[in-house]
């Protein structure tokens, strides 16, 4: 799959305006810079995924605005994380090509630049660590009030016909990690 440059500003346009919604979502808590942001490559669903690294007293405030607003809790809710990257491609500044192993069913194929593969938005400094983090079970799933948060959406959804349509929120206490997906309608 080649990359245009339309498709790469598409792409930093969407993490551009997804931390922006971030930003809003969780006021007035102030959100450090994402320590890393990914897409998948798969083009018939496109989520982005942001993750923000936390301090103590950050995670306590997080907890404690979820838990006073309607929220949902659940455990080991399938969430989009990542695979062990076999191989890497800079494709443009800022944007890396993340290739990993296809599951079992599809090893055949030999088209590892498709199945769980990613794109990373930003640094790769923090891949090795997320990736672990992926692998263990996952901890804490939290969901905001839906409705609220589909009208902070309709508020951001303007420039570049960019338009979010769901968000999934987990907050990871122990590694103190904020995780946030949204999905992108075309």
């Amino acid at each position: 799959m080649s990359y245009r440059y339309q498709q790469a500003d598409y792409i930093k346009a969407a993490f551009r305006q997804m931390t922006s919604i971030n930003q809003y979502i969780f006021l007035p808590i102030k959100l450090n810079n994402p320590v890393i942001q990914y897409t998948q490559q798969d083009v018939s669903i496109r989520k982005f995924v942001t993750i923000y690294r936390l301090d103590t007293s950050t995670t306590s405030q997080i907890k404690a605005q979820f838990l006073t607003k309607p929220s949902l809790f659940f455990e080991n809710k399938m969430f989009n994380c990542i695979n062990p990257t076999i191989k890497t491609r800079w494709r443009f500044p800022y944007l890396t090509f993340h290739y990993v192993h296809p599951p079992e069913m599809f090893k055949h194929h030999y088209d590892y630049k498709v199945h769980d593969s990613f794109i990373v938005y930003g640094t790769n400094k923090y891949i090795r660590q997320i990736e672990t983090i992926c692998a263990k079970p996952q901890s804490l799933y939290i969901y905001q009030d839906q409705q609220q948060l589909l009208r902070t959406l309709d508020s951001f959804n303007q420039p570049h016909n960019i338009h979010f349509n769901e968000v999934d929120i987990r907050l990871n206490s122990q590694e103190k990690l904020l995780f946030i997906e949204m999905t992108l309608t075309k």
